[in-house]
């Protein structure tokens, strides 16, 4: 997931773990695992896709 996110997206995830994760903070996660890179890097790693 890491690889698929922006520097500003690394970034509010290291503040978010100093300070505590918020609905914003997963709602980070979730852009994040949305986007069809990370999809493919899922599947191709042998994990079922996250769905909600």
């Amino acid at each position: 997931m890491i690889d698929n996110a922006s520097a500003r997206e690394i970034g509010e995830f290291a503040k978010d773990a100093v300070i505590g994760v918020s609905e914003t903070t997963a709602a980070l996660v979730r852009s994040v695992l949305e986007r069809p890179a990370t999809q493919q890097c899922i599947v191709g790693a042998g994990l079922s896709v996250l769905t909600a």
